[in-house]
């Protein structure tokens, strides 16, 4: 089996397509440019809109059976390149790679897993039995039916867990996507376009579109789309919710939270504070459920506080691809400010 390559622009019917746009990456950790990358516009969007609406043809037909075989192979081909993937995820988003293992390719891998086995069963034909007696004579059931071409659009903070999870799950269902990774962590979106290829899925099941601002927008009034799965934040998500209007397309949002901790009295205090410790720092905070405050009753708070100060005092940041470093940089000069600011 080859190598995991990376490809550097959009992956359209499975073909790589320059554009002749291009934008950077960086590390978060030096600042330093990590790869230039072939900017997706509305031409490149508008041809993995019809490459998948033309693999939906074939690949929503296909048996249960087919696709969870097709699932299985990704995730060997996931198995085989997780060495590669952890250090890409590290490299581009700023997480230690043991993190990236953990919190990344694990969640992935699960996913596929359990889809690869228990698709057919999820989606099986229900049978539908009547209430009303003059419909006792009569037979009734549940069909789920594949959508068509479902736009996702992921975030940063988990470039490869999110968006390949959300793939899973719409391939399982007899549907074909085009992937828009996020601008700060575009090669691990085109990584999981990579992975499909390895791994045999049919050309045109899964387009990626490294696009930004308008160029993104024409994913999401596309009338070509069927539904939009958006992760990110409040403000965004509203933005979705506006261009999707026009075509009355239906999308789902995951959007930002502000989580809090409830410790009792009668807690283990060692592991609530080894638990709040690392709800709090893990992805250096960089998660919609991550801890942002604790509710502790008074008469454990003081012990408890000790412990997590003195937990925190002992994380180690620094390089992520450092053997040991528990806390990697903030993704990006943005995300720094933000914080700051805060």
């Amino acid at each position: 089996m080859r190598r995991l390559s990376l490809p550097t622009g959009p992956i359209v019917d499975g073909l790589d397509v320059a554009t002749g746009r291009t934008f950077h990456t960086r590390n978060p950790a030096t600042g330093a440019r990590l790869a230039e990358i072939q900017r997706a516009g509305p031409g490149e969007v508008d041809a993995a809109v019809a490459a998948a609406r033309k693999a939906f043809l074939h690949w929503g037909a296909r048996s249960f059976a087919e696709r969870q075989r097709h699932l299985a192979n990704l995730l060997e081909t996931l198995r085989r390149s997780h060495d590669e993937l952890a250090r890409l995820v590290s490299l581009e988003q700023g997480k230690p790679v043991a993190e990236a293992r953990a919190l990344d390719l694990v969640p992935a891998a699960d996913a596929l897993r359990y889809l690869s086995r228990r698709a057919g069963a999820l989606l099986a034909e229900e049978t539908v039995e009547y209430e009303q007696i003059l419909f006792a004579h009569k037979t009734a059931s549940y069909r789920y039916e594949p959508l068509g071409v479902i736009a996702v659009i992921t975030p940063w903070n988990f470039p490869f867990a999110i968006p390949m999870v959300e793939v899973a799950a719409c391939l399982a269902a007899g549907n074909t996507v085009v992937l828009k990774p996020a601008s700060a962590t575009p090669r691990t979106g085109l990584a999981i376009g990579e992975l499909c290829r390895m791994a045999g899925l049919p050309p045109g099941v899964v387009n990626v579109v490294p696009a930004a601002g308008a160029d993104a927008d024409r994913l999401l009034e596309h009338p070509g789309v069927a539904k939009i799965l958006f992760t990110g934040s409040v403000e965004t998500g509203r933005h979705v919710m506006r261009e999707a209007a026009g075509n009355v397309t239906p999308f789902v949002l995951e959007l930002g939270g502000k989580d809090a901790a409830v410790v009792a009295a009668d807690a283990d205090l060692e592991r609530t504070a080894s638990g709040l410790v690392w709800g709090a720092f893990a992805n250096a905070g960089q998660a919609c459920g991550s801890i942002e405050r604790v509710y502790v009753v008074r008469e454990v708070a003081d012990e408890l506080v000790s412990r997590v100060v003195e937990k925190t005092r002992r994380l180690r940041q620094g390089d992520p691809l450092a053997e040991g470093t528990d806390l990697g940089p903030m993704t990006t000069a943005e995300q720094r400010d933000f914080v700051d600011a805060q």
